[in-house]
């Protein structure tokens, strides 16, 4: 498929360094949590149930100064995009059931992404298409909007916003905050 030999038709620069892809990559994963698909780990990997003593392809999350190659632990507010590539579908069910773990890349500040061909590609779950060699730049945005009123026992859920999930999340965060 388009996908195969992913490695020389796609280039990534993660904070200027770039970054070469596994020869077996036919996907790349560029993530701000440590979860993806409802729930696959994808960078932190807490749960190994089928290979509960095999951390072979697990960076790890202690550095020195000299270590080029060290990552910490994944986390929304940490600037930081994690990146990823996976070898197929059939991977990614593997990861999901924790079977597998994908290949952890990075992880940067910016990230630019070179096409050198048409691919197709997905943004936060909608399908889309590179219809040209393209380049994309991705970084995360230091704080997400969020609003929230100043008592929370008088916070107006219905009166700003009618979609359940978005209640949902906000009265999740006022009770993890201990508003």
């Amino acid at each position: 498929g388009q996908c195969q030999e992913l490695n020389s038709k796609v280039e990534l620069i993660c904070d200027g360094k770039v970054q070469r892809l596994p020869a077996s990559a036919q996907g790349v994963i560029f993530l701000n949590i440590n979860s993806f698909m409802g729930g696959g780990e994808m960078w932190d990997q807490k749960n190994d149930m089928w290979w509960p003593n095999d951390k072979s392809t697990l960076r790890s999350f202690t550095c020195d100064a000299a270590d080029q190659n060290c990552f910490t632990p994944s986390g929304q507010n940490d600037g930081l995009v994690e990146v990823v590539a996976v070898d197929s579908v059939l991977h990614l069910g593997r990861i999901l059931l924790g079977m597998a773990r994908p290949h952890h890349i990075t992880q940067a500040s910016s990230v630019s992404v070179r096409t050198a061909t048409p691919l197709p590609m997905q943004v936060d779950g909608e399908p889309s298409y590179l219809y040209q060699p393209s380049s994309l730049e991705i970084r995360p945005i230091p704080q997400p909007a969020l609003m929230l009123a100043n008592d929370p026992a008088s916070f107006p859920f219905s009166q700003l916003t009618r979609h359940p999930l978005a209640r949902h999340l906000i009265q999740m965060y006022v009770r993890e905050r201990g508003f």
